[in-house]
This record gives structure tokens, sequence and C-alpha cells, in this order.
């Protein structure tokens, strides 16, 4: 599976963890580690459910409903914040994005 940038990434959007990419979550933090250019990433307690939950089977507005659930935490920001950290993880490789389910 390829994983590009989408610059269409939207509420209603599925995010989808890159199979190539070996995580853990350690203590409520995940740590990623990329094989193939050798980086490590460590997310912090949100960022890191917002990576467990992204499976392809969640929508992002379904992944903020739980976040906002976990934590003190408006709608609004919530939304704003993963909107953005979706935006991110997809251009770097580590999640690929659709309009439908996986």
């Amino acid at each position: 599976m390829q994983y590009q940038y989408s610059a269409e990434v939207n509420r209603k959007s599925y995010p989808r963890r890159n199979d190539d990419l070996v995580w853990r979550d350690i203590a409520g933090e995940v740590v990623i580690a990329d094989r193939s250019n050798g980086t490590i990433r460590v997310l912090n307690n949100t960022a890191s459910v917002f990576w467990t939950l992204s499976d392809g089977s969640r929508n992002i507005s379904e992944i903020v409903s739980s976040i906002c659930q976990n934590y003190e935490v408006s709608q609004e920001e919530s939304t704003r914040d993963s909107l953005e950290f979706c935006q991110i993880l997809a251009k770097e490789g580590l999640v690929s994005i659709s309009d439908i389910t996986f």
C-alpha cells in the first residue's frame, strides 16, 4: 500500500496507520519506529489516542469524540488539533487517508 499526503483531510476522513511502521504503547505514550529511515517518534497521551484509533475503521469525527470523552478538551479544539495532526502524519507518510473506511 502506498502512503501519500492528501490535502483533503477533513472530519469525515478515515486515517490508517502505515503498516510498515513498528510502534508500541509504553505507559500511555506511543513510540513509533520507522525502519526505512531510522527515525523514532514519541507521541504524547492525546496524540497516542489519535494514533491508536487510526486503524482505518473510524473517521476523524469518531476519533475526536473518543478524545473528548477521555480528556478535558472541547470538541472544537480537539477537531482543530486532530485535523492538523492528521495532516502532519499524512504528509510524513505515517498514515494514509481515505474518504471511506479501509
